[in-house]
């Protein structure tokens, strides 16, 4: 079975290469590789997997993992970073699971974006 893939990174060269590594296996199918997590891309596609930058520069991460969670409740999502907080981390399974329920999720109204880069360095 070919897995069908989404990949939502903003830097570009990431996103190419992830792209063109998954493009050389059998087993998935590349359907997008977009730098913006608008879950209005992937409507039509209807990706099995979607693996997303936790970091994304123009678009809060949490509430990509939440929309796609609420509108694709099959779809999985990786998280993925180069410095990941462990905060950050649970509050993106929290997401998860609380927009899977139906409840609002922990990021939302709270004004923040969720992946703030100076903790994970100290700056």
């Amino acid at each position: 079975m070919v897995i069908s893939v989404a990949v939502i990174e903003d830097n570009r060269l990431v996103r190419e290469g992830i792209a063109a590594l998954l493009s050389q296996t059998v087993d998935f199918k590349v359907v997008a590789a977009v730098p913006s997590g608008d879950p209005a891309l992937l409507k039509d596609l209807k990706p099995q997997l979607i693996l997303l930058d936790v970091g994304l520069q123009d678009y809060d991460s949490l509430r990509v993992v939440e929309a796609v969670k609420l509108e694709f409740p099959d779809t999985k999502v990786i998280t993925m970073d180069l410095l990941p907080v462990h905060e950050d981390i649970v509050e993106f399974v929290n997401a998860a699971d609380c927009a899977r329920c139906g409840h609002e999720g922990p990021g939302r109204g709270n004004g923040r974006r969720s992946h703030d880069r100076s903790r994970a360095t100290g700056d």
